[in-house]
């Protein structure tokens, strides 16, 4: 399960949240959002060229993995039962940290990159 927040500018009110697998976006704020009837992606604009994306991709095994993640070496010693659930997550908000990429996660202190989380839990604040 993946709990994720968007972090809102002063001011303003919840920009987006994943809560207990449950999409919120509030529609004002959003310049565009999508997100197909299968719920397995969430693209979320902003005027200000703010964004955030989230997607759910089901790995059957090594193969797939490697080519989803072709940057990450050693894929095969990766301890991973498959099948599994894989999220990616992206952030871009301006001046607004941490922020996330499929290569990195920059939280303004330090930045972590090329790695694959398993059954991690991950609490960032800001």
């Amino acid at each position: 399960m993946v709990n994720f927040r968007i972090p809102s500018l002063p001011g303003e009110p919840l920009r987006a949240a994943l809560v207990d697998n449950f999409w919120t976006v509030d529609p004002k704020g959003a310049a565009s959002f999508e997100c197909p009837p299968n719920g397995r992606k969430l693209f979320v604009s902003y005027a200000n060229g703010d964004y955030f994306r989230c997607e759910f991709d089901i790995i059957e095994d090594r193969d797939q993995l490697a080519k989803k993640l072709p940057k990450l070496k050693h894929v095969s010693s990766y301890p991973f039962g498959f099948p599994f659930t894989m999220v990616m997550i992206e952030q871009e908000l301006s001046g607004i940290y941490p922020k996330f990429s499929q290569e990195y996660m920059d939280t303004g202190k330090i930045t972590i990159g090329d790695t694959v989380m398993n059954a991690s839990v991950i609490r960032i604040t800001t």
